[in-house]
């Protein structure tokens, strides 16, 4: 496996895309996950600019320092979406700037889950980054299963 981030001396991997498949996708067939750059295409050949796209990732984590690095991939990887030209809305890189604030206390899932879904619902697509967590994240497959009961296009992607 090859490194995505190292933050000290700590190295956070990340396998091949779909190496993470360890979910029960019950709903469907395993879905296909792209490559940045091709989901970044898609989204810019499929969605108006007028239209949100809700990325989705895994945060929490027993190791903080992961927990940043989680965050730090998401906002680029939005960032990177943002500059091709997508609406793309990370609740993830949102959360985190208002908690660092110090005026909010992270509640965790339960605390953000009426505030992200109500995102959602207001999305045109789904897009999730498919790194290492993100099948066991309560987050991250929620948003999936709420996407799906809603009838939103989810696309997967791994992030570089």
């Amino acid at each position: 496996m090859q490194p995505y981030a190292e933050i000290d001396d700590i190295t956070v991997y990340h396998g091949e895309p779909g190496a993470d498949l360890d979910v029960d996708f019950s709903r469907g067939p395993d879905p296909e996950i792209y490559e940045l750059d091709a989901a970044v295409d898609r989204l810019v050949k499929d969605y108006s600019q007028s239209e949100l796209i809700y990325l989705a990732a895994p945060y929490s984590h027993q190791m903080p320092e992961l927990e940043k690095v989680r965050e730090e991939t998401v906002t680029r990887v939005a960032a990177r979406m943002m500059n091709a030209g997508v609406n793309v809305f990370s609740p993830l890189t949102h959360s985190c700037a208002l908690i660092e604030t110090g005026e909010l206390d992270d509640e965790g899932w339960d605390f953000w889950k009426t505030i992200d879904l109500t995102y959602l619902e207001s999305a045109s697509a789904l897009v999730v980054l498919a790194m290492h967590g993100w099948t066991t994240s309560t987050g991250v497959q929620a948003e999936i299963e709420h996407a799906s009961d809603i009838g939103l296009p989810i696309i997967y992607t791994a992030p570089k």
